[in-house]
């Protein structure tokens, strides 16, 4: 989850000398405002910043905001993937500096570039995960990535959206590499709406148009598509089809209404056992949430929670409360649910990883429900998550029977 940005808080993290040479690149507060100030007095800047001419203040706050976002543990780890993919090992640069401000900002002054895309994985991770859609089964074929095949899905997804939804008149698509995942990052007109702004001190009405975002993230190892998009079911699948057709160069069947990617049944089974990599860094997995969901017409759920700090198996003690386990002596005055009649349809699972020198260990605990919807991102250790998943059979990965090549 991205932390509160607040300009007072970035002038105290941000070192004096960083924020001086960012006011002599920009041309801004000429007067030494920053020279001779403790670290954290910040009152004399901050008070200087407010004086500046709206559009200014404006790009600085703009400025601020996307290096505050890169200055943690998950940001910096963006601009070293993303400058390892372009051939250059930031590791050693970094080494000798203090604190997550600092390679921020060095690579905002230093790597633009490698700033920028950065800057958007960051944020990518940032989006509701409510909103992401995953299908698997996909063939797995080299995606498509030249200006062409940008250019014409491009102009498949604006067709899309402008006959379906009065929108996405225009629509530009950038591509990136990373962590051997394809990112397609399209950017379709959004409707026309009028907005409030200050404006040297006025409020005036505005009319923009802005873009709204949809994301696609294709792994060819795997044969998996992910999908963000603030919208429907239905338009999820159809953006499936476009998305093969344009990037893979195939043709894949519409997903069925009840196609699954996550098969959750497993963890109702207090001898479930997660399988990872001795290597991958992971210590231990416990399950902290558990939704049952009945069989039947008239469908109910229960949602089972518990404190797993001091006990691992507290969701599955509790579980034994209300479900009625195979083999178990039969009773008429019973009033547990038999297992066979219940299914996991989510589940809130952390997993531990392996203290590597640190006072506190490193957990990680994340939400996954059926059908398709996992809150895991698309990096670091929720890459080493996800292979857990597909490794455990809690993602099953199915051969593709064939695939239709496009003439």
């Amino acid at each position: 989850m991205a932390r509160h940005y607040s300009l007072k808080n970035f002038l105290r993290q941000a070192p004096n000398a960083l924020l001086a040479r960012y006011c002599q690149e920009k041309g801004i507060l000429t007067e030494p405002y920053v020279a001779g100030l403790f670290e954290t007095n910040i009152s004399p800047i901050f008070e200087a910043l407010a004086k500046l001419p709206s559009k200014t203040h404006k790009m600085v706050e703009s400025d601020f905001r996307n290096i505050d976002a890169l200055a943690g543990e998950t940001g910096i780890q963006a601009i070293m993937d993303v400058a390892r993919d372009q051939g250059e090992d930031l590791a050693p640069v970094f080494a000798g500096m203090d604190g997550f401000y600092d390679k921020a900002f060095w690579t905002f002054f230093e790597r633009p570039a490698v700033f920028a895309t950065a800057l958007l994985f960051v944020n990518a991770d940032n989006l509701p995960t409510r909103y992401w859609r995953k299908r698997n089964c996909l063939p797995r074929v080299p995606v498509q990535k030249d200006e062409a095949s940008l250019r014409r899905f491009a102009e498949a997804l604006s067709y899309y959206f402008r006959e379906n939804e009065g929108r996405g008149h225009d629509c530009i698509i950038d591509h990136y590499h990373l962590n051997d995942l394809d990112f397609f990052l399209a950017y379709p007109e959004d409707y026309s709406r009028i907005s409030l702004e200050w404006n040297q001190g006025a409020l005036e009405r505005r009319a923009c148009k802005p873009a709204f975002e949809v994301i696609f993230v294709y792994c060819q190892a795997e044969g998996t598509l992910n999908i963000f998009f603030h919208g429907g079911i239905k338009t999820v699948r159809d953006l499936q089809v476009i998305f093969s057709r344009a990037i893979l160069k195939t043709k894949i069947p519409p997903e069925g209404k009840g196609q699954k990617v996550y098969d959750l049944d497993g963890l109702k089974r207090r001898d479930f056992s997660f399988i990872y990599d001795p290597d991958s860094g992971i210590v231990g997995v416990v399950i902290k949430k558990l939704r049952l969901s009945t069989l039947g017409g008239a469908m109910k759920r229960v949602t089972l929670e518990a404190d797993a700090s001091q006990n691992p198996d507290a969701v599955y003690n509790l579980l034994e409360e209300v479900v009625r386990l195979d083999g178990a002596p039969a009773c008429h005055q019973c009033q547990k649910i038999p297992l066979s009649l219940v299914n996991v349809t989510q589940a809130a699972i952390q997993v531990v990883f392996n203290h590597n020198g640190s006072r506190r260990r490193a957990t990680r605990t994340f939400q996954v429900s059926y059908p398709n919807s996992c809150s895991l991102k698309q990096d670091g250790r929720d890459l080493v998550i996800r292979k857990m998943m597909v490794d455990s059979g809690l993602e099953p990965v199915e051969a593709v029977d064939q695939e239709f090549r496009l003439q």
